[in-house]
């Protein structure tokens, strides 16, 4: 159950409800809960403060006069964050039914550690018996951010492709 999977002792949002409250409020806190979502998932609205964040900067290390020496932390209702956990939970296991096994990165039970075991064998399979090998690659373009480097964040961005003779 998605609420007893929330974490106790973590800050509240601006409503100031907590995990703790939510799990002790037993039968009567989950029916409301239960209706609201419902109502949420029938009329598409969310309710407005769930739309809304507290955003606190925690101190890394370092010289506490410069901002990037902070981290920011955003405080979201823990409602919002029980609503959001039991959609990603029912989305879960509809989306990885139709997922191709080829598909490994970001899924329970899955390892891209085992595509990589593959590729070497191919790779040493093509070495065995003196067979050319040709390996493609693809990624999104890299950009640089004040944070580090990250991926292009933009859906039409194009992809770096490579292709290596081994």
């Amino acid at each position: 159950m998605a609420l007893q999977r929330l974490k106790n002792g973590k800050a509240p949002g601006e409503d100031g409800i907590t995990a703790e409250l939510l799990k002790a409020g037993g039968k009567p806190v989950l029916e409301v809960l239960q209706r609201l979502f419902n109502s949420v998932l029938h009329v598409g609205i969310t309710p407005e403060p769930w739309s809304r964040s507290a955003v606190v900067l925690f101190f890394k290390k370092g010289d506490n006069a410069l901002l990037k020496n902070y981290r920011p932390i955003s405080l979201l209702s823990r409602v919002y964050v029980l609503f959001s956990r039991v959609i990603t939970n029912r989305l879960a296991r509809s989306i990885d039914d139709f997922q191709p096994p080829e598909q490994a990165g970001f899924r329970k039970g899955f390892s891209t550690i085992d595509h990589i075991h593959t590729l070497r064998q191919v790779v040493q399979k093509s070495e065995e018996h003196n067979l050319p090998l040709y390996l493609a690659t693809m990624r999104k373009p890299m950009i640089p951010s004040k944070f580090g480097r990250c991926y292009s964040p933009f859906s039409g961005a194009k992809l770096t492709v490579g292709i290596s003779k081994c």
